[in-house]
């Protein structure tokens, strides 16, 4: 500290009064020959003056507050307060790990270049049902409306609702044991995850806006729920605002919420994620009876299935003025779809002829 000061003081009484340091010396300014000033590394002594911002240490010109180990290469960039910068890399400053930063000069910031990884990988267009008649998981072609058995549940429950969650999970509601399930697309193994304490829950779905859980319609109770993926365990969001029957649920990232589809006044409706006020959409121009529903991520299409008479259909439904396209006969009393949001290999493969 003391050197530092008086170094400084130095250069100041050096700079401001050199003829009075020197008397032989003319002052800056007379032109009477007076020697150049020395940059950054240049020798230097009692009678050789540096540039400013600069001060004669050890014979050689060195930024105030260095550490005077700068060669005749070195370099100082000036700031336009006044104060200099930190040396571009490369530089025997930088090398060293010498700072030139003073208190006026802005801090230079480092672009971080994060790796995002790859791309999602595309999804192929089907959806899968549990038949509850048989106890079979089903895949469905969406564009023919065809299907196919896949395997087996491990267990007679009936599902009166499925959804995949962001991460491929495959979630079950047990309309039989009112419980959150899990059901391995692959082997139909079925594992319970707990009870949703909020009865029976027709329409479960992804939940775009907290992936750790899943959206829930209760019709017994006309509300809207958040399902603990962990536990199973419901937390009331709000009510729908009137009376849902046989229902529905599913997030559509085209309108960043939920969409639905009530038996009651067979109508689409749009339910608010934050309040769970369930408004009308646009009337559907079929009847309703059970209901399945399902946006799909790789088409951004509505599927839906109902058995308006005594037979299922699978639909596609215009969400814009309401009319549907039947695509083909499902099995049993359609209740229940689930689309993808990501690759599940063993279902992939499976040929829908």
């Amino acid at each position: 500290m003391f050197r530092l000061t008086a170094t400084l003081s130095f250069a100041l009484i050096s700079l401001a009064c050199p003829s009075e340091i020197k008397p032989g010396l003319p002052a800056p300014g007379d032109g009477s020959g007076a020697p150049l000033k020395g940059k950054v590394g240049a020798p230097c002594d009692a009678s050789t003056l540096c540039e400013l911002g600069l001060v004669c240490e050890q014979n050689t010109c060195v930024p105030l507050g260095g550490d005077g180990n700068v060669d005749a290469g070195a370099s100082v960039v000036v700031h336009p307060d006044g104060g200099t910068m930190n040396p571009p890399t490369g530089t025997p400053q930088a090398d060293a790990g010498v700072s030139l930063l003073d208190a006026g000069q802005e801090t230079q910031m480092v672009e971080e270049v994060l790796d995002a990884g790859p791309p999602p990988e595309p999804v192929i267009p089907w959806l899968l049902s549990v038949e509850n008649a048989s106890d079979t998981l089903i895949k469905i072609d969406t564009v023919t409306g065809n299907w196919t058995p896949l395997c087996l549940l491990s267990t007679t429950d009936s599902y009166n609702s499925t959804t995949f969650g962001f991460d491929g999970t495959l979630y079950g509601s047990n309309a039989t044991q009112r419980t959150l399930d899990i059901i391995d697309p692959c082997t139909c193994d079925v594992t319970e995850i707990g009870p949703t304490n909020w009865g029976s829950i027709p329409g479960i779905t992804a939940n775009g806006d907290k992936i750790e859980t899943l959206f829930g319609l209760s019709t017994s109770t006309d509300k809207l729920v958040t399902l603990d993926i962990e536990t199973g365990a419901g937390t009331e969001v709000g009510p729908l605002g009137s009376n849902f029957l046989n229902s529905g649920t599913t997030w559509a990232e085209d309108i960043n919420g939920l969409y639905s589809i009530n038996s009651n006044n067979s109508s689409l409706h749009n339910i608010d994620i934050q309040t769970g006020f369930a408004t009308v959409t646009v009337g559907l121009d079929i009847a309703v009876g059970a209901v399945g529903i399902e946006w799909h991520p790789d088409d951004h299409k509505l599927y839906f299935c109902t058995d308006p008479s005594s037979l299922s259909y699978l639909y596609e439904v215009n969400t814009t003025d309401g009319t549907t396209t039947q695509l083909g006969l499902l099995p049993g009393r359609c209740t229940n779809l689930a689309a993808p949001w990501t690759p599940v290999p063993c279902v992939d493969e499976v040929v829908v002829e």
